[in-house]
């Protein structure tokens, strides 16, 4: 099963020091650029940035549909 995430749980588990919560449900998971550059890549970054930079089982892909994801970004921020 495929699991895509967007950084508010990312955020909040490297915060506790839990990421490890969603490798243990879902193995792998995916996040897309926007969500990799708001919590891993930010100038100023959010507390567990690093800890999630060095998780293996998260990997980065590109959307591919733009059409939804400009329509998701009517209410969604891109992360």
């Amino acid at each position: 099963m495929k699991v895509v995430s967007n950084s508010s749980p990312l955020i909040a588990l490297a915060r506790i020091s839990r990421l490890e919560i969603l490798h243990e449900l879902f193995g792998e998971i995916i996040v897309p650029d926007a969500v990799w550059r708001e919590t891993a890549e930010q100038p100023v970054a959010y507390p567990g940035a690093e800890a999630i930079k060095r998780q293996r089982w998260i990997k980065v892909e590109k959307v591919r549909d733009m059409a939804l994801s400009r329509l998701l970004q009517q209410e969604l921020d891109a992360g």
